[in-house]
């Protein structure tokens, strides 16, 4: 996944996690003038103008005081520290991000808990308010987020409390998950023979082979799609086989983005053949970005990721007579 959506992302999570944390201690907003906590049968409220003045000023008004009597000080002045802290974010790309499948489905997920009032699913008062607060010279905080709601809203208690339960438990079994690998990566270290690495080649430096690069401009005529294909090709002499590798770059990034590492790779003698993914690669995220696309990536490159490295074993298989006289090993994986 690209940094710069991988930030967005981040940031704005963290925004409306900021919201809903505030929400369990103190919270809830008529353009927005009031914000209510939903519990069980009970519906509290607080105006947005008693947020402002504590985070301006360290004021606690009757209706805030309700929320944040169960509160120590130190909890207050971190309540007050969230109002506060700005997210640097360009409102362009995120008002995209909010277009796109993951931005949607994000908004979705927490307007669960964050409803407009009478129970309804919050996510496009709290899309608007979101950007609305980044375009504002004030930026992006959790207080102008909050000012700029366009109707009252609802922090259900329940789900709040159930979406950061899930948050905590993905945490737990991510950990949970690095520890076991990390102990059955220790047995089998322990399994094996010891290797005096001492005697192997430092691979942090080049490979005995020259390498050429060679760029091949392919069509697939029975998808209609057109891509290009990095090639290094190791300068081996002699009949021996040469060992193919074909490598599938990441999400909106391109084949030269890994040219440094893929040229080392075949200087150690394997041709590397890195294609092209047109529907999920660097360009089609620029689009994205410029609004010419809704998702970040095109969904039929479930499909389509596999077929190009299958295109591109088959052109690799065209050529090796031609072109390498056999001697590419297209057999061993």
């Amino acid at each position: 996944m690209p940094k710069s959506i991988l930030k967005i992302k981040s940031k704005i999570t963290s925004v409306l996690m900021a919201t809903l944390t505030a929400s369990l201690i103190a919270l809830p907003v008529k353009a927005a003038e009031e914000l209510f906590l939903a519990d069980d049968a009970v519906l509290l409220s607080v105006k947005v103008s008693s947020l402002e003045a504590f985070a301006k000023t360290g004021k606690i008004s009757p209706d805030l005081q309700l929320y944040l009597s169960r509160a120590n000080a130190a909890e207050r002045e971190e309540f007050r520290q969230a109002l506060l802290r700005r997210v640097e974010v360009n409102p362009v790309l995120l008002s995209r991000f909010f277009n796109s499948a993951m931005g949607s489905d994000l908004l979705y997920r927490l307007g669960k808990g964050i409803n407009i009032q009478g129970g309804g699913n919050g996510k496009y008062a709290l899309r608007g308010a979101i950007i609305s607060a980044a375009f504002d010279p004030q930026g992006l905080t959790l207080l102008n987020v909050l000012k700029k709601l366009p109707v009252n809203i609802e922090f259900q208690g329940e789900r709040v409390l159930g979406f950061a339960r899930e948050a905590k438990e993905v945490v737990r079994a991510t950990e949970f998950l690095v520890s076991e690998m990390r102990s059955l990566d220790l047995e089998e270290t322990k399994a094996e023979s010891q290797i005096n690495y001492a005697t192997l080649p430092d691979i942090r430096k080049p490979g005995q082979y020259e390498v050429t690069q060679q760029v091949w401009h392919l069509t697939d005529p029975s998808r209609n799609r057109q891509f290009y294909v990095d090639v290094f090709i190791p300068q081996r002499e002699g009949n021996s086989q040469i060992p193919v590798i074909v490598f599938s770059h990441g999400l909106s990034s391109r084949p030269e983005d890994y040219a440094v590492g893929l040229k080392h790779l075949a200087s150690y003698g394997y041709l590397v053949a890195a294609p092209q993914h047109i529907g999920s690669d660097a360009i089609y995220l620029q689009e994205m970005l410029q609004g010419y696309h809704q998702n970040i990536f095109d969904l039929n490159e479930f499909i389509n990721r596999p077929k190009d490295i299958s295109y591109v074993i088959d052109e690799l298989q065209r050529r090796n007579a031609t072109e390498f006289q056999n001697r590419l090993d297209l057999k061993n994986k």
